[in-house]
Parts: C-alpha cells; sequence; structure tokens
C-alpha cells in the first residue's frame, strides 16, 4: 500500500516514533478522529491527541489541512521518483 510508503518516508525524514508513525498511518487511512483512532490503536484519547501534537510540531504544520497537504505533497514525491526511476529502467530502442 502507497500509504505505507508515505508514512515510511514521514516517519524518516521527520524523526517519527513508531507510535507517531501508526497514528498518522491512520488519519491516512480512517481520517482525523482522535477517539476512532484511539480506540482502533488501543490508546487513551488524551494519548491519541499527544501524538496528533507531536506529529503537527515535527511536521511543521498548524493543522489538519495542512497535514494533509504535507502527505499529498510527499505522495506525488513518492510517484514521480517511482515514475523516474521506471522510466530509466526501460531499455531505449533507438540502436
Amino acid at each position: 500500500m502507497l500509504y505505507r510508503e508515505v508514512v515510511g518516508h514521514l516517519k524518516e525524514k521527520h524523526d517519527l516514533t513508531r507510535k507517531e508513525a501508526e497514528v498518522l498511518a491512520e488519519i491516512i487511512i480512517s481520517g482525523p478522529n482522535k477517539e476512532t483512532i484511539a480506540l482502533k490503536l488501543d490508546i487513551a484519547p488524551s494519548t491519541a491527541y499527544l501524538h496528533f501534537k507531536r506529529i503537527y510540531e515535527k511536521l511543521k504544520v498548524d493543522g489538519m489541512s495542512q497535514l494533509y497537504h504535507v502527505i499529498l505533497v510527499t505522495h506525488q514525491e513518492i510517484m514521480l521518483s517511482t515514475s523516474q526511476s521506471e522510466h530509466k529502467k526501460k531499455p531505449s530502442h533507438s540502436d
């Protein structure tokens, strides 16, 4: 799944913890409802809130719309990178 690549890229680039990455994945999959994410990850809603806050801080965003923008830009970068690397692998038929 591409969301895993996006989360992995953001985790590495912004030094997210494993749990922050899990929360970020759930935001992508399920939406930004802290209570739902808390239930799915078996954590307290207050803990989910803290993970949201830390994700925002590390990614330097002020809210969910900015976070989704970062996610979409990261997705586009991964797709472009994948496309370019596949293009380089194709043999040229101009021989």
